[in-house]
């Protein structure tokens, strides 16, 4: 009898340690993913901020094509009651000349098949708005045209995949 309560005595003994062992595993695994949350966290704020950054540049950008649109207009208001009888060719040379006088303003080239009479970017950091107006007739026996929007886009830098400052990693080692 007495050898049956040494032996209980020496496993009951033994399992002490066992919810010791248990407890400091379940310790580890909590600070574990503690960190690993905390980390995650770190990386949706940054990421978070990085969008807002872009999402305020990109409606910055988008407020100031609407202000270049306007003056635009209100410039060839201005020039029509000053000089009536301005033909179209002209009225584009005029208005393409008010546009190289506004900053951040990229006045583009528009070819002979474009649908736009004038074509800009308007930026701000890094976004930019890209702008297509034409002359339109304004209505039936009136012989002032009219600024119409044909083409509103957001436009950015196109991503270089050729440079050496990160990129797209080739697989080589140095």
């Amino acid at each position: 009898m007495k050898n049956k309560r040494l032996k209980s005595w020496r496993a009951w003994r033994g399992r002490r340690g066992s919810a010791s062992a248990l407890i400091v595993l379940l310790l580890v695994l909590l600070i574990f993913f503690g960190v690993l949350s905390l980390v995650t966290t770190a990386a949706d704020n940054r990421l978070a901020n990085r969008r807002a950054e872009w999402v305020s540049a990109y409606y910055a950008a988008d407020q100031a094509a609407v202000n270049v649109v306007a003056d635009l207009r209100r410039y060839q208001i201005s020039q029509q009651t000053s000089q009536p009888a301005a033909t179209r060719d002209a009225t584009v040379k005029q208005l393409q000349g008010y546009l190289e006088q506004l900053a951040n303003v990229e006045q583009l080239e528009t070819g002979l098949e474009a649908d736009s009479d004038l074509l800009f970017r308007c930026w701000h950091e890094d976004q930019a708005i890209e702008v297509g107006l034409s002359l339109a007739e304004q209505a039936a026996g009136a012989n002032k045209p009219q600024l119409v929007i044909n083409r509103w886009t957001a436009w950015q830098e196109p991503f270089d995949y050729d440079s050496d400052e990160g990129g797209v990693w080739k697989g080589e080692l140095e």
